[in-house]
């Protein structure tokens, strides 16, 4: 069985048709109350699209409190870097996980590229990914 991971509040069910349409067995709520698929968890960071997002793609790698912010640059149709910056208004994650969180988005880069389509292009879910491998 798949399990999809989508934080959802009730305002945003209706809004996203696809909410109701599969079974979600994980669910949380985010502070904003937005949809919030989780792509992978990796020995507690969490890394994940928020609903209202804009390009370019990126990622949000959350551990506790803290959260930072992970861009895909592409030029001219080829990967060029991933820029991390911090989120407004949040404290953003300590070097050593701010460190594995840039590894991690390296190494899944193209699958990120793939899950952002499939969300905010096609509106499908996307399968959170529970990463027990060490990088």
């Amino acid at each position: 069985m798949q399990t999809w991971s989508v934080a959802i509040s009730a305002a945003h069910l209706t809004k996203r048709r696809f909410c109701s349409q599969k079974r979600l067995s994980q669910w949380e709520i985010d502070d904003e109350a937005l949809v919030v698929p989780k792509l992978y968890e990796y020995f507690g960071l969490i890394v994940l699209f928020y609903s209202n997002e804009h390009e370019p793609i990126h990622v949000h790698g959350k551990y506790q409190e803290r959260e930072s912010k992970a861009e895909i640059i592409f030029e001219n149709g080829k990967f060029v870097e991933i820029r991390i910056s911090n989120v407004v208004g949040k404290r953003p994650l300590d070097r050593q996980r701010l460190a594995i969180f840039k590894q991690l988005v390296e190494i899944y880069r193209d699958d990120i590229v793939h899950k952002w389509i499939d969300f905010f292009i096609y509106n499908k879910p996307v399968l959170s990914e529970m990463i027990t491998k060490r990088l």
